[in-house]
């Protein structure tokens, strides 16, 4: 249960966090053509990636 809603919780910040960083009225977010901009993406990935996992595993759980 607990992974279910941490799983959930990660999905929705990490959701959060990227519909922040879309572009708006031609302006992009602070960390585009950086050092950092590759780091970004990485860590949008992982986000979803813990929190897919995360659901998957609290589901399993329910199950059995």
């Amino acid at each position: 249960m607990l992974s279910l809603l941490g799983g959930i919780i990660a999905f929705v910040v990490t959701a959060a966090i990227f519909w922040a960083c879309l572009p708006r009225d031609g302006k992009r977010y602070r960390l585009a053509d950086t050092a950092w901009d590759a780091y970004v993406g990485v860590a949008f990935s992982a986000g979803f990636a813990l929190s897919v996992m995360a659901i998957a595993f609290g589901v399993v759980g329910f199950i059995g």
